[in-house]
């Protein structure tokens, strides 16, 4: 089944996934602020001197969706080979300076449906906070891009 780029951007969103020992555990909440303002929120984390949000997103559930038919095992194969993980605590630290940031100062995502800065802090803190309380169980984490 092919897709269209219009198709992929307006039904992907973000999800918030942490690795333990023995299972993958996942928020299940769309943050589509957040995928739809990566860009302009890495521009913020590279002035705040942190790691870029997009740095911490995993597109393989995306891969998996976009190829033709695979079998269950393969489908996770295909994952555990290639899903990236990363450092809870540097996902925290850039979600709480760009939290920070927008409770200082108004910024508005958009050009036609312009989100506020109180939406976009909203999406962020929902992440920030469900890793917050998945830190000392934590393997690692990505930001899971998922259509």
């Amino acid at each position: 089944m092919a897709f269209t780029f219009e198709e992929i951007s307006m039904s992907t969103v973000i999800w918030t996934i942490v690795k333990t020992s023995d299972k993958t555990i996942s928020d299940e909440t769309d943050h589509l602020l957040i995928y739809k303002h990566a860009s302009k929120l890495d521009k913020l984390c590279s002035k705040l001197g942190v790691a870029n949000l997009s740095s911490f997103h995993d597109n393989t559930d995306l891969a998996v969706n976009l190829m033709d038919e695979l079998a269950d095992e393969d489908v996770e194969t295909y994952k555990r080979k290639n899903e990236k993980w990363h450092d809870i605590s540097k996902g925290i630290e850039s979600l709480e300076s760009l939290i920070q940031h927008l409770e200082r100062n108004e910024i508005k995502f958009g050009l036609f449906d312009k989100a506020s800065s109180k939406e976009m802090i909203v999406e962020l803190s929902e992440v920030r906070n469900w890793l917050a309380g998945k830190k000392d169980s934590s393997e690692g984490f990505h930001l899971c891009v998922v259509m």
